[in-house]
Parts: structure tokens; C-alpha cells; sequence
């Protein structure tokens, strides 16, 4: 499984320096950043599996993602970026646990994902009101959880990532435009590694082994 995800819309919100706001270099700027788009999943199985469940490619209702960051800038035209975010997505009932019926299983599942990224960002007219920038950065993402709720009963908590590896290293690419202490950009990231299975045969839809 490799999963492929856009932010379509990042708003990113500054505390500036006073220094900093008057085009001073060599400063920090820390701040908060929310986001909202989708996540694009791209599938491949063994011959084991079974028929009804092979579903290859596939995409998420929507996800959105909020966290902190905090930028240091060397000199006027690039910065060094860190940040970490929490994201939530929004996917077909049954999928990652190889069971598909179509919902017939589940109303919904939604997965809780980590992210810790870090990266450089170049200011492409910095001394503008309206400040054009492109980034790019490399990092870990961890899935914390998934949560299922089935037709007319409780949610269920699943925390053991289906079977699939629990951290994967991803790394993104966004462009943008910096106006005062806001930020507007769009965002692309992608698992730089598969996520594989353990046993996948051993998996019930609830992504918990059985004994065979």
C-alpha cells in the first residue's frame, strides 16, 4: 500500500518578530497551521488474497490536518522549517483491514495519523508585500489509530495498523504566498516506502489476527 496525499488548501498563521516583520534576517517565527484535502491510495496484493477484496486504487473522503511549526530564516530568501501535525482521514469502510463489502460492514472509518516533518523554504521575492515561496521537506509519518463504527452499534478503536508498518519516511513539496502573518499554500506529499503486511490472510475485518 503506498499512499499519495495532497493538502489542497494549507493556511499557515505567523508570530513575527518585530525585527522580522521589518525584513530583518537570522530570526524565528513560530506559529500554528491548518489543512484540508484528500489522500490518494495505491494497492497491490498477493495471490493469496482473496477476490472480493481487491480493491487497487482508491481515495479518502477527505482529510484534514492541524499542528505547530516553527521556521528560522538564515537570510532573507531561505528559511529552515519544522513542524508537526496531526491528521485525520476519512476512508472507505473496510479497506485496509482486506474485508470489503461496500459498507455493508461499517457506516465509516476514520485513521489518526502523526506527522513530524523538517525542510527548507526559498522566499522567491521576499522584499514584495506579497510574498511568492516554495518548499519542500522529508520527515516520518506514525498511524496512531483507526476508528470503526459499525451499522447501529459502538465505535470500535483500532490501534495495531491494520497489519500495515506503523511509520512510514514521507517527504512533501508545496508552493505558496506569505502576506503579513498569514500564509496560503498548496501542498503534495508522498510515503517514500510501501507499507507492507504481515500475514494478510490472518486478518479479520476488524484488522485483528484469528488462529488457524
Amino acid at each position: 500500500m503506498k499512499t499519495l496525499l495532497t493538502i489542497i488548501i494549507a493556511i499557515y498563521t505567523y508570530s513575527l518578530s518585530n525585527e522580522l516583520a521589518a525584513q530583518s534576517t537570522s530570526k524565528w517565527e513560530f506559529g500554528i497551521a491548518a489543512g484540508l484535502g484528500r489522500t490518494y491510495y495505491d494497492r497491490k496484493y498477493d495471490d493469496f488474497s482473496f477476490d472480493f477484496s481487491k480493491v487497487p486504487h482508491f481515495q479518502s473522503n477527505y482529510d484534514w490536518c492541524a499542528g505547530i511549526f516553527s521556521e528560522w530564516h538564515f537570510n532573507r530568501r531561505f528559511s529552515m522549517l519544522s513542524q508537526l501535525v496531526y491528521q485525520q482521514t476519512d476512508i472507505l469502510p473496510d479497506v485496509f483491514s482486506q474485508w470489503y463489502g461496500k459498507g455493508f460492514w461499517y457506516a465509516e472509518e476514520t485513521h489518526h495519523h502523526g506527522r513530524a516533518e523538517a525542510g527548507v523554504r526559498w522566499y522567491i521575492n521576499p522584499r514584495s508585500r506579497f510574498i511568492f515561496f516554495i518548499e519542500t521537506k522529508a520527515g516520518a509519518d506514525m498511524f496512531f489509530a483507526a476508528t470503526d463504527r459499525p451499522f447501529f452499534e459502538e465505535k470500535v478503536t483500532n490501534q495495531d495498523a491494520f497489519g500495515y508498518d506503523r511509520i512510514l519516511p514521507v517527504a512533501s513539496a508545496a508552493a505558496g504566498i506569505k502576506w503579513r502573518r498569514f500564509g496560503l499554500m498548496a501542498d503534495y506529499g508522498h510515503d517514500l516506502l510501501r507499507a507492507h503486511r504481515e500475514s494478510p490472510l490472518y486478518f479479520d475485518s476488524l484488522g485483528k489476527k484469528q488462529e488457524y
